[in-house]
């Protein structure tokens, strides 16, 4: 996982908040630490939601579980408490 989040695969170059979102949380899980700003990259600030992609119409019901549960491993993420009662 890179400092932008994790992609599909490595020549379609385009992160996705989904895989990000899993991907931190099994990482968390082992021992190795998600980094709660890689997260945050994916959140909607006016609507305290996770997007998919960056510029995503419809918000992915998938995208926001996955986030949630990968948030509810780091305490250190900004504005959790906020983001748990507004998703």
């Amino acid at each position: 996982m890179g400092p932008e989040g994790v992609s599909m695969d490595p020549a379609f170059g385009i992160n996705d908040g989904d895989t990000t979102a899993v991907a931190s949380r099994v990482l968390t899980l082992g021992g190795r630490g998600g980094e709660p700003a890689i997260l945050h990259r994916f959140e909607d600030p006016e609507t305290r939601i996770f997007r998919t992609f960056r510029f995503e119409r419809n918000a992915s019901v998938s995208t926001n579980a996955h986030a949630l549960e990968a948030l509810a491993l780091m305490p250190d993420y900004p504005d959790r408490q906020e983001v748990w009662i507004g998703s």
